[in-house]
């Protein structure tokens, strides 16, 4: 009766080893192309997701090419490391979802479906998902976030690592004495909205001063516990009859001190109170009053956590507060455009593989598949290049002390220049002016520049220079040294990315025709890899200068609106309730449960360790062949005899429940003794 049945012909594209030819056939030679048609045209003889591979239906004559056509692919996908064996048949679909009850409201113990978004629901503090604490933890409301659980709770621990240090033992915040008063006040007075970021030392937050309604970038960090037991060490000085070590002793963090320090172990054991160090120098002894492309400090702050288990605490923390810049940074924007960039190619790769496929749909006489349409490539509009350019420029004309509105300044005559060693378009934000708060008054104007991150400044006299061996970050042509040639280099590449679909490196070719010569001229002059060729940065900027003053009133057009919009500057927002159990939540408690819960781990491991030896010892002892994962030697009845002396209980517990594993063989009047 079954065989009388004619059965329904499966489409084209339910076979899955077909769309993985398809999709590479376009990679290989046209003998390979060939094959593909013809395996393309037989296939409509395959029924019942009939495999490809020997398939009764098939014509006799097509099994040899096809079993070719399947070694090219084999060899091809080993190559490239994507081999695998999908499938032949596809799973079957899940059965329909029966009714939905009626809803109710979860009960205590129980956590709601929503906690299994991995990055909507703020996380427990705790592997264990039966943690008492994190049941009545109210979470923040529902939300896509690109940060992961753990960056997210490293951020929430940090943050009351912050309010309860302070709370404990309160201190002042400290305003940078250049810049105009910030009026922090204590912590009541301050909101903390969400997470900006996350980085390898600390968080950042976003922070809203509610006696001046103004917002700040609050940048938490904190030495890891290796680096705090590796600063204690090295303040602790040599005793008597101890030799001095290398890291047995601190020198004061002085000017001198830091230019003499040289060893990669001390830096890296150094790295955070260094950068703070430099950080902080650059911003109160360089930049002080400011510039309009340079983020400003405002306020800072130095303190000892009293957080965690009492031989835990003693980390030393930071915080600074910063100017808040609302439109993320530059990096931001430069792989929104990379990521268009690559769905065009996509898309027009899967264009291709369905101009293929309707060859053979053409040959059977078949209609063809419709093809996508072809989305048009956008680039950054030139007048926002000329914007961005001009004042990176501006900035590290300031920062080298070389800008003839700044440096004729009371406050920076004669100062030593300072170049940032991490100029990146991570380390670059944007922020829109006051008067354009909303997309509607975006879609007019392009966000200023700030520069910002200079934990790795260094300061120079004029005209100095910085070797190479002493740990220049950037992949520069400047192999030997780093001078104020290299910024400019640094700055000329990242138009030079924005201008083209280039990921880094020497420019090959030219920026993208669309824009002008001027452009293209300015650029190239700015990426010379011979440094005595390279523009100087005063002529470059300007030449910045004029050019885009000129162009404004010809070429503006606006951004993309999701350039504009500030939907993923915010990664992770938080709600006032959770906040506020943040603050009053007993962390140490906490940290004392995990600590019971860890320790209860390592017991049971170790219970379930004697248990097993006990249970080889016996099969050993009746001649019991052992399992594959078990291995007869000489170090077990050692183990066991050490358990029996130190614990004699639990050594009989686990002897009982060897001998219910492995009961004594039945001898007439033999005798078992342990």
């Amino acid at each position: 009766m079954q065989e009388n049945q004619k059965p329904n012909p499966k489409p084209l594209l339910s076979y899955p080893h077909l769309s993985r030819l398809f999709i590479i056939s376009n990679k290989l030679n046209y003998c390979y192309l060939y094959l593909s048609l013809i395996v393309t045209i037989y296939t409509q003889l395959l029924k019942n997701n009939t495999s490809l591979s020997g398939g009764p239906r098939i014509p006799p004559q097509i099994i040899p090419l096809l079993g070719t056509l399947q070694e090219i692919s084999r060899c091809f996908f080993k190559a490239i490391c994507l081999w695998s064996n999908p499938a032949a048949v596809p799973p079957p679909l899940p059965p329909p979802l029966p009714p939905p009850l009626p809803p109710a409201s979860p009960p205590d113990d129980e956590p709601s479906d929503s906690s299994h978004h991995s990055s909507q629901d703020t996380p427990s503090h705790s592997s264990s998902d039966s943690n008492p604490e994190s049941i009545h933890a109210p979470a923040s409301p529902p939300q896509n976030s690109s940060l992961s659980n753990r960056d997210i709770h490293e951020s929430e621990e940090r943050l009351a690592h912050y309010y309860q240090s302070l709370r404990k033992e309160p201190k002042s915040i400290r305003r940078n004495k250049w810049r105009e008063d910030p009026r922090l006040g204590a912590l009541e007075n301050q909101v903390f909205e969400g997470i900006l970021g996350v980085g390898g030392f600390g968080s950042v937050y976003l922070v809203l001063n509610t006696l001046t309604q103004k917002r700040y970038a609050l940048k938490l960090q904190s030495e890891t516990t290796d680096q705090r037991l590796s600063r204690r060490k090295r303040e602790q000085p040599p005793t008597p009859h101890t030799p001095p070590e290398p890291l047995s002793h601190t020198p004061p963090i002085t000017p001198s001190s830091e230019a003499t320090i040289i060893s990669p172990t001390l830096i890296a054991a150094r790295n955070l109170l260094s950068k703070r160090y430099r950080e902080n120098r650059c911003y109160l002894q360089y930049i002080k009053s400011g510039h309009p492309n340079i983020c400003a400090l405002d306020a800072f702050l130095d303190f000892t956590s009293q957080f965690g288990a009492a031989e835990e605490r003693g980390i030393v923390m930071f915080a600074s507060y910063y100017e808040y810049c609302d439109g993320g940074d530059l990096f931001r924007i430069l792989s929104g455009y990379r990521k268009r960039h690559q769905r065009i190619a996509s898309a027009r790769k899967r264009s291709e593989m369905i101009d293929l496929i309707n060859v053979g749909r053409h040959m059977r006489r078949v209609p063809p598949l419709p093809s996508p349409p072809e989305a048009e490539r956008r680039f950054p509009p030139e007048l926002f290049l000329w914007h961005i350019f001009s004042q990176l420029i501006s900035a590290i004309l300031f920062l080298h002390n070389e800008h003839p509105d700044y440096n004729t300044l009371p406050e920076h005559r004669n100062r030593a220049m300072v170049i940032t060693m991490d100029l990146a378009p991570q380390n670059v934000f944007l922020q829109w002016p006051d008067y354009a708060s909303i997309p509607e008054q975006r879609r007019a104007v392009y966000p200023d520049i700030k520069v910002g991150d200079f934990g790795t400044a260094n300061f120079l006299p004029p005209g100095g220079r910085i070797p190479a061996e002493e740990g220049v970050e950037a992949e520069t042509p400047d192999q030997e040294y780093y001078d104020a040639r290299t910024d400019v280099w640094t700055v000329g590449l990242m138009i030079y990315q924005f201008a083209t679909r280039a990921q880094a490196g020497e420019p090959k070719d030219d920026i993208e025709g669309m824009y002008s010569a001027q452009l293209n001229k300015v650029v190239k002059a700015a990426m010379k890899k011979n440094r005595e060729e390279r523009i100087e940065g005063k002529k470059l900027g300007r030449i910045l200068q004029s050019g885009y003053e000129k162009r404004i009133p010809h070429m503006f057009k606006e951004l993309p609106d999701w350039a504009i919009s500030q939907e993923d500057v915010l990664k992770y927002r938080f709600s006032e309730r959770h906040v506020k159990e943040l603050w009053e939540r007993d962390w140490n408690l906490k940290i004392g449960q995990e600590e019971e819960e860890e320790a209860k781990a390592a017991e049971d491991e170790d219970r379930d360790l004697h248990l097993m030896l006990l249970v080889k010892e016996r099969k050993l002892r009746f001649g019991i062949e052992l399992d594959e994962d078990e291995e007869d030697d000489e170090a077990h009845p050692a183990w066991i005899q050490a358990l029996k002396d130190k614990k004699p209980e639990l050594y009989a517990e686990l002897l009982a429940e060897a001998r219910e594993k492995v009961p004594s063989p039945e001898v007439p009047d033999s005798g078992e003794s342990e």
